[in-house]
């Protein structure tokens, strides 16, 4: 599961390769209690890691998602820190991003609303691309499986 980028979702679940971390954010246990992602049953709050040459790489397949506004409305909500706002961070992340997937000038592509210019960040230090499904077709292992 972990040598065939296709199947990097299912390489979250094997038991071989999954740590299955659960971690207290305070030292205060109602505090911990306020986080929606608390899982009472197992104490904390659930951190996927992976054991294996790459570590984490195994699981996340460098994938990079802008997380959704009320995951920073929680944090704002448990921390009681008003600078992890959905708008701040947005800032933060636009000045990391270098989005190559899409031509910087882009201005006949937004004005029909097609994108959004100001939620994507084209200047930071992180690269960003898509990846062509037509790679696939490139993995020996992928195809063995597949066929």
């Amino acid at each position: 599961m972990i040598e065939v980028p296709a199947f990097h979702g299912l390489s979250t679940e094997d038991p071989t390769y999954s740590w299955e971390f659960f971690v207290q954010h305070y030292e205060n246990r109602t505090k911990q209690f306020l986080s929606s992602k608390y899982d009472q049953t197992n104490g904390g709050i659930f951190y996927p890691r992976a054991t294996g040459l790459g570590g984490c790489t195994i699981h996340n397949a460098m994938i990079t998602m802008y997380p959704n506004n009320s995951d920073w409305e929680d944090l704002v909500n448990v921390t009681g820190d008003e600078s992890w706002n959905p708008r701040s961070m947005r800032k933060y992340f636009q000045r990391m991003k270098r989005n190559n997937y899409y031509d910087k000038p882009l201005e006949s592509r937004s004005k029909r609303g097609l994108f959004n210019r100001e939620k994507m960040g084209l200047n930071g230090w992180l690269s960003t691309e898509q990846t062509s499904p037509l790679l696939l077709l490139k993995d020996k292992k992928f195809l063995r499986l597949f066929f």
